[in-house]
C-alpha cells in the first residue's frame, strides 16, 4: 500500500488532475505494486524553498513496503522524475524524494485491516 505525497510550491492551476493520475499509474508499474493500492495525495501552492530560491520544487514522500534498497527505490527516483519533468516543466534537480520503508504490520485498510506477522511462542 504504497502512500505518496507530492508537495510543490507550483499553483493548483498548473498541477492537473491527469497528472495526479499518471503519477498513480507510473507509481504502480515502477513499484510492481497493484494501482488499486497505491494513494496519491497532492500539495500544491505551499511555500517551499530549496537551495536558497523560490523557484519551482516539487518533494516526493513515498511510504511502501519492501523499499529497503538502492536497487528498489532508484528505478523508482527515475522513472517518477521523468515524468515530473515531462509533465510540470520542473528541473530534475528540483525534485526530490524522501522514500521510507514500511514493514507490513504497519499497513492496512478498512477490508483488511492490519496485516500483524504471526508470533510463534
Amino acid at each position: 500500500m504504497p502512500y505518496i505525497v507530492v508537495k510543490t510550491n507550483l499553483p493548483n492551476e498548473k498541477v492537473s488532475k491527469d497528472f495526479q493520475l499518471k503519477l498513480s499509474s507510473k507509481a504502480a508499474s515502477l513499484m510492481n505494486k497493484p494501482e488499486q493500492r497505491i494513494s496519491v495525495s497532492l500539495e500544491c501552492g505551499l511555500r517551499l524553498c530549496r537551495g536558497g530560491s523560490f523557484d519551482p520544487v516539487l518533494e516526493v514522500h513515498i511510504d511502501a513496503v519492501d523499499v529497503d534498497s538502492r536497487e528498489k527505490t532508484q528505478p523508482v527516483v527515475a522513472g517518477l522524475s521523468a515524468l515530473i519533468h515531462d509533465q510540470l516543466n520542473i528541473p530534475l534537480e528540483r525534485i526530490v524524494f524522501k522514500i521510507k520503508n514500511l514493514v507490513q504490520h504497519e499497513v492496512g485498510n478498512g477490508a483488511t485491516g492490519v496485516q500483524a506477522p504471526v508470533l510463534f511462542i
